[in-house]
């Protein structure tokens, strides 16, 4: 039941990636140490491979026949999710955002699709109303620690991890890693730049990865409360 959705939502973030990559979005030519699609195909058929893999993705969707399902994956990729996500991103560059402004961003553009995952399998799985605001919420807080995660390997990482190291501060893109402070669950780690986030990037990092595979055994126990 579940399986459309999923290949649903792997085509829509792939479609995401190729697009992120363009010129005109962020312009990045390599992706986890490959050439990104346009510098191989062309930015037109980069274009086009995106479009073509954004409207597949529905048509895949559609063969499960949950139409409440098909409306979550809608809103979480498009303008109430990580296209809107998307375009507060790019309304940020070159100027200083206030921490809401930050999570209102990585909420939409990572967290949305994240989000998506989530709560289509609870819903392909039969879920009540109540599961699927617990997947909900576990997503919501699930995105945002990837998001601080990525933020910190593109300061203190390697370019095989993602985009070349660094990159968005050479955009000059504002990022939850880049404040005065860091604040992840119990851990307040303050940081002055790049050059503090090297230092305490891998300890965090670490933290957040011991977190994750902390819950995720807890959930296969049958044991910790819904995030």
């Amino acid at each position: 039941k579940a399986v459309h959705f999923a290949a649903a939502v792997e085509m829509i973030h792939t479609y995401s990636l190729i697009h992120d990559d363009l010129p005109c979005m962020d312009n990045d030519d390599y992706r986890r140490g490959k050439l990104t699609n346009h510098k191989v195909y062309g930015e037109a058929m980069a274009i086009l491979a995106g479009d073509a893999l954004l409207t597949d993705a529905f048509a895949v969707a559609a063969t499960s026949g949950n139409v409440k399902g098909i409306a979550v994956l809608a809103e979480c990729a498009g303008s109430l999710g990580m296209v809107g996500g998307q375009v507060l991103d790019i309304m940020s560059e070159h100027r200083e955002c206030t921490e809401d402004e930050v999570l209102a961003i990585q909420s939409r553009k990572t967290g949305a699709l994240i989000n998506a995952a989530c709560v289509l399998g609870t819903i392909a799985a039969g879920g009540s109303e109540e599961q699927i605001r617990a997947a909900g919420m576990f997503a919501r807080a699930l995105g945002l620690a990837f998001q601080i995660k990525d933020d910190i390997l593109n300061y203190a990482g390697t370019d095989s991890v993602g985009k070349p190291r660094g990159v968005d501060i050479l955009a000059q893109k504002i990022s939850s890693a880049g404040g005065s402070g860091l604040t992840i669950g119990a851990i307040n780690v303050n940081v002055d730049g790049a050059s503090g986030i090297n230092n305490v990037g891998g300890v965090i990092v670490q933290k957040i990865d011991e977190a994750l595979r902390n819950y995720q055994l807890q959930q296969s126990r049958g044991i910790g409360g819904a995030y």
